[in-house]
This record gives structure tokens, sequence and C-alpha cells, in this order.
């Protein structure tokens, strides 16, 4: 597939780049771009973003629920450090966590969410137990 990606950015009229492309992935397809050299010839802005460190990801949490016009309010302190460390301080897992936590408490009849309702969706999703053992770690 990086091949006709490959060739699709070759395509120009006239001097000028027919086709610019974003992509977006996870550390596998920075490998898979790595191991091409044709493709990262074409690569003119690599930005590799780091996952965010503990007040980053509270405030990040706290703009989403703003953002969608609820209450930074609804997490406890003890769930946004669960976030943090069972999503690995990456969003998007956040993002996940966070959903099914907030449904989670819901379901429970919580005004908040817990470290509890955060914990139980990393277990049912089938969350990486480093990111579990390294959050046990901290706690002692």
């Amino acid at each position: 597939t990086l091949a006709e990606v490959c060739g699709l950015l070759k395509l120009e009229y006239e001097e000028r780049r027919l086709l610019s492309l974003v992509l977006t992935g996870s550390p596998s397809l920075e490998q898979a771009l790595a191991n091409d050299a044709v493709l990262t010839h074409h690569v003119d802005v690599k930005v590799r973003l780091e996952p965010l460190d503990p007040t980053g990801a509270a405030a990040y949490l706290a703009h989403r629920i703003d953002a969608a016009g609820g209450n930074p309010a609804i997490l406890d302190p003890g769930a946004v450090a669960a976030l943090h460390a069972l999503g690995g301080g990456l969003p998007g897992r956040m993002n996940t966590l966070a959903d099914n936590a907030l449904f989670e408490a819901f379901l429970c009849g919580r005004p908040k969410m817990t470290r509890t309702d955060v914990e139980r969706p990393h277990r049912d999703l089938g969350g990486a137990c480093a990111l579990a053992d390294g959050l046990a770690e901290r706690e002692r």
C-alpha cells in the first residue's frame, strides 16, 4: 500500500505536486515509512506526538469535557490519575477509557467518575498489563 501511496505522491503537473497527504498512525507506521527510502524522500514534515504528562492530561481531559458542554468537576482526581496512567498519557486511549468510565459512573448512579470507573473498562477492553503495573507501583 505504501508503494501505491508513493506513486500517487509523485504525480505532478507543471512541476507542482497534485497531491498532498497527511498520515497519522502508530509507531508501526513510522517504522514502515523508515523502511521505504523512496517514500521517506517525499515526507516534508514529520511530527511525533509524545504522551501527555499528568498535568497536561488533566488539562486535556478538562478541556474535552468543557468543550462538550460538561463540567470538568465530574472527574474525581483519582479518575484523572487512572486515565493518565492506564491510557499511557495518549489522548486517544484516554478518550476511550473516559467514555467508557463515564458510562460506568452513570450506570452506578454516581455524579462523578472515580478510579474504579476507569479501571473496570480498562480490564474489560484488555488494557495493557504494563500500564496497570505502573499505576500499582506508583500507589505503593
